[in-house]
């Protein structure tokens, strides 16, 4: 390719990797699983800070890239199934069809069922283990461990700031507020304005980092704990929750039905890639000569805001 004729070496194959790495960024968009962070969010997700929030849900905040152990792959995998909110509660359980799961009812307080919002507001968990409190003991740990950074009155005036971006309402998560974000794995941009010192950014990655740990020690795997006696004391094994499946009635029309309504997602699914694109080949291609535009990342995001649009 050129431009005023002269060549742009390898501005063709750039072009080309770009719109790749877009159609496979419009690819995860469109999954059922982040429905709700995307087509369903009405705008609020471009308040995320993907960047940062992918770094907190790979582990990558404290823990080095090069790492490989039993506990970070542990982290990783709780922090994945959590964004995507399929971690193996009885309601994702009960979908599966999982053999000895008699419902989705919550197995601990037998009240609601247990959905990935029940986990962290389920009255059986400990008295001090809401978002709330764990948040305001990961605050604590760790501005108690960056003294050199600021001073007592700066600290207390951050923490005032850092709790009032923290009831605000989030776009996404429907009713809740800002800390149910974290609690996902998604950073908004608003608790980025509270950082007006030099190395408050940092620390405030650290808070989230040290509250998604707590989140997952203190609630999930103590939750799993309680299931797992309760399971087997009824006689619900591991290897059995594996090796077979529940059968209920009416399963093959069911089947049948989800079937249909699978094959029909496919089909609307491909029609929305192929017009996506056909959007980005006819109207990206001057943007091979942009290449040094900040915005060049956001293409299907804003490929994605345009659909849900029109």
């Amino acid at each position: 390719m050129n431009r005023n004729y002269v060549p742009i070496e390898g501005a063709y194959r750039f072009w080309f990797k770009e719109l790749s790495y877009n159609t496979t960024k419009i690819d995860l968009m469109l999954l059922e699983y982040v429905k709700d962070c995307f087509i369903s969010s009405n705008g609020g997700n471009a308040l995320i800070d993907w960047t940062e929030s992918f770094k907190l849900i790979k582990n990558e905040i404290t823990t080095s890239r090069n790492v490989a152990n039993r506990e970070d792959a542990a982290t990783r995998c709780f922090r994945v199934k959590n964004f995507l909110k399929i971690l193996p509660t009885y309601e994702v359980l009960w979908m599966r069809k999982v053999w000895g799961i008699p419902s989705k009812k919550c197995p601990r307080c037998a009240i609601e069922e247990e959905t990935w919002d029940h986990l962290w507001i389920c009255n059986k968990n400990r008295a001090g283990d809401t978002e709330s409190e764990i948040f305001k003991a990961s605050l604590d740990e760790v501005l108690s461990q960056n003294v050199d950074i600021m001073d007592k009155d700066q600290k207390n005036q951050w923490k005032e700031d850092l709790w009032e971006v923290a009831a605000t309402k989030s776009m996404i998560m429907g009713p809740e507020n800002l800390i149910r974000e974290i609690t996902r794995g998604l950073i908004n941009e608003k608790w980025w304005r509270t950082c007006k010192i030099r190395g408050q950014c940092k620390v405030l990655k650290d808070i989230f980092d040290v509250y998604l740990k707590e989140i997952q020690m203190q609630i999930w795997n103590r939750r799993c704990v309680e299931t797992i006696e309760s399971e087997r004391q009824l006689g619900i094994l591991k290897d059995l929750k594996r090796k077979k499946k529940r059968v209920d009635d009416g399963e093959e029309m069911m089947e049948k039905a989800e079937g249909e309504e699978k094959s029909e997602n496919k089909k609307t699914r491909k029609k929305i890639k192929n017009i996506i694109k056909i959007n980005l080949e006819e109207n990206k291609k001057d943007d091979v000569f942009r290449l040094g535009i900040r915005d060049r990342k956001s293409w299907g995001s804003k490929v994605i805001s345009n659909l849900v649009n029109t």
